[in-house]
This record gives C-alpha cells, sequence and structure tokens, in this order.
C-alpha cells in the first residue's frame, strides 16, 4: 500500500551484460535504483558502486517504463 498511482517496482538480477558501475545502468529519466543485493546483504545505491553479476537490482519507475525494463532484463531473450 505504499506504492501508489503509477509507481511500479521492479527486481532484476545483473547478468554479464548488466555489470558495470550503477551510475552507467540505462535507465528512463523516471526510474531510480532503491537497493541492491549482493548474497543477501543489502547495498546503497550509490553512482560508483559496482554491480556484479548475480546481484539483484530493485528499482522503483513510473508505470509506462516497465515493459520497457522488464524486456530489458527480466523477460527471458528467445533466441
Amino acid at each position: 500500500t505504499m506504492i501508489k498511482g503509477d509507481a511500479r517496482l521492479l527486481s532484476f538480477v545483473v547478468g554479464v551484460d548488466s555489470e558495470g558501475r550503477l551510475g552507467r545502468l540505462p535507465l528512463p529519466l523516471e526510474a531510480r535504483v532503491i537497493c541492491v543485493y549482493r548474497e543477501d546483504e543489502l547495498l546503497w545505491p550509490v553512482d560508483d558502486l559496482t554491480l556484479e553479476r548475480g546481484d539483484e537490482v530493485v528499482l522503483i519507475t513510473h508505470s509506462k517504463h516497465i515493459d520497457t525494463l522488464r524486456d530489458r532484463w527480466v523477460r527471458p531473450h528467445i533466441v
């Protein structure tokens, strides 16, 4: 009940294509990383945090971006 209106939460696990500095993560202007988990340890989202494969990123975004973000990081890519 804390997330209202057009706000949506999304989490994804970092793969090879998303490793690197958090500040370089391609996010829409209306999206923010809330936190990162590494092996169940809470990491605060600072720009110079280096994302590693297997990290879980939790973000909040406007509902209009949720499908694009899911396609980028959550939905399996079919080859």
